[in-house]
């Protein structure tokens, strides 16, 4: 953690809960689950537990489902 900000640093840096994942596309949790179990957005497993590495998953939306950020007309 850097002392400034409390934050953490390092390789799970970025990494959230399924939960999380679900409330940032303002989707379900179950709707989240089927999209892992369908490939549609990457994961990583540990045991019983599942995080998602947030940039990695923007990424991999914008690149293979079109994602459209340009404002609408």
């Amino acid at each position: 953690m850097t002392a400034e900000t409390n934050q953490p640093t390092g390789p799970m840096e970025g990494m959230i809960t399924k939960a999380e994942v679900a409330k940032r596309l303002k989707k379900t949790r179950r709707t989240v689950e089927y999209w892992q179990k369908k490939g549609i957005i990457p994961y990583v497993k540990i045991g019983q537990s599942v995080l998602f590495n947030w940039p990695v998953v923007v990424k991999h939306l914008e690149t293979h489902y079109g994602v459209n950020n340009s404002p609408s007309a």
